[in-house]
């Protein structure tokens, strides 16, 4: 015969294991945090939209674009120690981040105005102009 103690520790034992295997529950994950920020031209302060925002942490890198407010978010990230770096054009600036348990950590950043390299080709000769009428011949 199984005492009312034994079904009531049974109980609390598997509402303890579903607490703990369920997805998204506060207990189950715990070890995740966020970085967000915003990216702004360093001379004219206006947002920059499409910078490569990539950070590297203790699971490998993790990379996004910013939005058309200059805004980027990086979440679900494990806690640790980041490398935070911006890449716009030729110009990349990095900083360091730590992320703690659940909590969201700002990293700004203010990139130099990058102008756009603009590459001139000059053609100087014509290609050799090719027989398409009469078929080469192969010679052994």
């Amino acid at each position: 015969m199984t005492s009312r103690k034994s079904y009531a520790w049974r109980g609390f034992a598997a509402a303890v294991v579903a607490t703990l295997a369920w997805p998204g529950s506060a207990i189950a994950s715990p070890t995740a945090g966020a970085i967000v920020g915003r990216v702004v031209d360093q001379d004219t302060r206006q947002p920059l939209d499409g910078v490569t925002v990539v950070v590297s942490g203790p699971q490998g890198d993790q990379a996004t674009l910013t939005d058309a407010k200059g805004q980027y978010e990086l979440r679900g990230l494990p806690i640790g120690d980041y490398l935070v770096r911006f890449f716009r054009g030729a110009v990349a600036i990095e900083q360091s981040a730590t992320v703690l348990m659940d909590q969201t950590v700002r990293v700004n950043a203010r990139l130099p105005s990058a102008p756009e390299a603009v590459q001139t080709i000059a053609v100087t000769q014509r290609a050799p102009a090719i027989d398409v009428v009469r078929p080469a011949s192969v010679s052994r």
